[in-house]
């Protein structure tokens, strides 16, 4: 036992002194060494990324900017005096760290690029990193700002796995061609799985009137790629004069020649000039691109005069937009220049538009007199192609101005087909014109497989279930297969029809086609009717499928209505006018209306045009397939009596 304790007494020392000698050890190979200058580690190869293990080593950046390097530790910024990295073309990997206490303020004068890397160049990468809470803000009004972003002004380079948690970029200019972003000003390069939340705000004045400015939650300019972000809890407030080219948008304000994909958006409010967006305010592209995946939740935009949920402009030569979806949506109109609207795209001008839905959302108007074109899906389309898509739960509150549309606004030279809109609510007034659940004007193109399932629409002249106006000026549509059924009224001070509100056929040329269309339900022997009411007192205009008609050649076939009509004057069960003036010629064939309830004539006013045809309740529910045989040829499917016509959609 003597032996053991006096063995014991000589081991002590040694493992004394071992045991502090390991901890020496573990300083020697621990390869992150805080206090190493000019960096922790390594030597800037790829091999051997130099460690970035402090804040002085981020700075440091500045003196090798085209290296490799690996953030080791969480740095704080604060605990230097930080200046920004004025260009940086190499590698950077964030190794899944955080920078935290970027605070850069100036209230300088002059023109300005600011960021915590004021450009990063072509070739370079930066990946895997968050920034927390910062703070990048220019204060000075008469600053001539050209860009600022947190990670930076400008980049060419390959961004990516990116995280901004709240914080803030502020800008305020007096200058032109601004670009403010909460990730980058500008990019030229590639953005991918950026993630933007935490109550992150970008607020951005300008007091110049001819300024063009990009301002973005992610870039406000880009020319390059970006895909899989995701938006949470952020604000993008760019308060400009709505006279000027002001593009913003919740990811990017605006896009030449790139493409935006895979985009989440929840909880976003987004103000802006000409061009708003929660997503992108604005695209042009001359080479082909495509867009897929954008799905906005429980936002609001807030638009000086084009504002859109997934975008405020798209002009792309050739381009495709698919599998869009925006639900639990506020849009906002809030000045009195001339505005379009939508819970989708504001204006679509060419490529083709598949998969879009649209849910729960409201469009608010106020008392502008200059406010035109808002649809629930697209505000206004042109030289493009939309199909698939749906439209469920729409509400617009309008008090003035006029052309609103349940699915869209306006469609000029575009083909329009298989659309379906469920429980379309337009609340206007007698000060609000040219409405309808579907599309409020049309001129030239085809509107096909068109569903309109329960709708209650308030508005002043021209009021239709299927389009407001039909061929207005433009030239021909043609309008087919479609229907109007459910629970649907349609109030209106005149030119109000449960088909078309109003056709202008002019100039002569001009030759509309509508056919195979039905509106209202008999099923089980019950008859659903749609409710017409016109509130002028003296000439209303009304018809149980048509308003009113006037211009050249006019081509009706297969029209079958079931509606209740309220109105004075040229009230038709068919046709409420045909204009005497310059009435239309018109080739009618296989139509028919309900006979139940009040009977008018087929047409109020004018010449009746022949073939048009009443059927009562028992005829319609009984008999259905006799007594209409045009619809067993025209894609509609009469199963059994007592079943309403069904259009069969290929």
């Amino acid at each position: 036992m003597k032996k053991v304790k006096l063995l014991f007494l000589i081991l002590l020392p040694l493992l004394c002194s071992f045991q502090y000698n390991m901890g020496a050890m573990w300083q020697i190979f621990d390869p992150c060494k805080a206090l190493a200058t000019p960096y922790g580690g390594g030597s800037g190869t790829l091999a051997s990324p130099y460690l970035i293990c402090h804040a002085t080593h981020f700075q440091n950046i500045e003196s090798n900017q085209a290296a490799y390097y690996t953030m080791m530790t969480n740095i704080d910024l604060s605990t230097i005096s930080y200046t920004p990295i004025t260009a940086f073309s190499g590698n950077l990997n964030g190794n899944g760290k955080t920078i935290s206490n970027l605070v850069l303020l100036d209230a300088g004068t002059g023109t300005k690029s600011l960021g915590l890397i004021i450009s990063i160049g072509s070739g370079a990468v930066l990946t895997g990193f968050t920034l927390a809470a910062p703070s990048v803000q220019l204060t000075n009004t008469n600053v001539a700002i050209h860009k600022i972003g947190t990670l930076a002004a400008t980049s060419a380079g390959a961004l990516s796995y990116i995280t901004i948690a709240g914080g803030l970029v502020t800008a305020k200019s007096s200058g032109t061609n601004v670009s403010a972003g909460g990730l980058v000003g500008s990019s030229t390069g590639t953005i991918d799985n950026v993630t933007v939340n935490g109550g992150f705000t970008l607020t951005s004045w300008d007091k110049n009137t001819t300024t063009t400015a990009g301002i973005g939650g992610v870039a406000g300019y880009s020319s390059g790629n970006i895909s899989n972000i995701t938006l949470s809890t952020i604000t993008v407030d760019a308060d400009y004069y709505p006279s000027n080219n002001n593009y913003t948008g919740g990811v990017v304000g605006y896009m030449l020649n790139s493409s935006i994909n895979n985009v989440t958006a929840t909880s976003v409010t987004v103000q802006g000039g000409t061009h708003t967006s929660i997503i992108a305010g604005y695209i042009l592209s001359t080479t082909t691109k495509s867009f897929n995946s954008l799905t906005v939740t429980s936002s609001t935009l807030n638009a000086y005069r084009l504002g859109g949920i997934w975008i405020g402009q798209a002009s792309v030569t050739s381009g495709t937009f698919t599998n869009f979806s925006s639900s639990s949506n506020n849009v906002i109109k809030t000045s009195d220049w001339q505005g379009t609207l939508s819970c989708g795209v504001a204006r679509a001008t060419s490529g083709t538009w598949s998969s879009l839905s649209v849910s729960d959302c409201t469009i608010t108007v106020g008392n502008f007199s200059n406010g035109s074109n808002y649809g629930g899906i697209i505000a206004v389309i042109e030289n493009s192609t939309f199909q698939d898509s749906t439209i469920t739960n729409l509400t617009v509150n309008i008090t003035n101005g006029s052309g609103v549309g349940g699915i869209i606004g306006n469609s000029i030279n575009s083909a329009v087909t298989k659309i379906t809109a469920t429980n379309i609510i337009i609340n206007g007034n007698s000060n609000t014109h040219n409405c309808s659940p579907g599309i409020m004007s049309a001129a030239r193109g085809t509107l096909d497989y068109l569903d309109i399932n329960g709708a209650t629409v308030t508005c002043g002249s021209v009021v239709g279930g299927i389009t407001g106006t039909l061929a207005y000026y433009f030239g021909s549509t043609t309008l087919k297969r479609s229907r109007l059924r459910g629970t649907v009224t349609l109030t209106g001070v005149n030119q109000v029809g449960a088909v078309v509100g109003m056709i202008n056929n002019s100039p002569a040329s001009n030759s509309p086609i509508i056919q195979d269309i039905h509106a209202g339900d008999v099923i089980a022997n019950t008859t659903t009717f749609i409710t017409l009411t016109a509130t002028d007192a003296t000439n209303g205009k009304i018809g149980g499928a048509f308003g009113y008609l006037v211009g050249a050649t006019i081509n009706i076939a297969r029209v079958y209505t079931i509606a209740t009509i309220t109105g004075n004057g040229s009230a038709g069960e068919f046709i409420g006018e045909i204009d005497s003036g310059s009435p239309p010629t018109i080739t009618s064939a296989n139509n028919f209306y309900s006979s139940e309830g009040v009977a008018l004539a087929a047409v109020g006013a004018g010449t009746d045009p022949g073939n048009i045809t009443a059927r009562t309740k028992t005829e319609i529910s009984t008999s259905l397939s006799t007594n209409m045989p045009a619809f067993n040829t025209a894609n509609w499917n009469i199963v059994t009596a007592n079943t309403s016509p069904v259009l069969i959609i290929p």
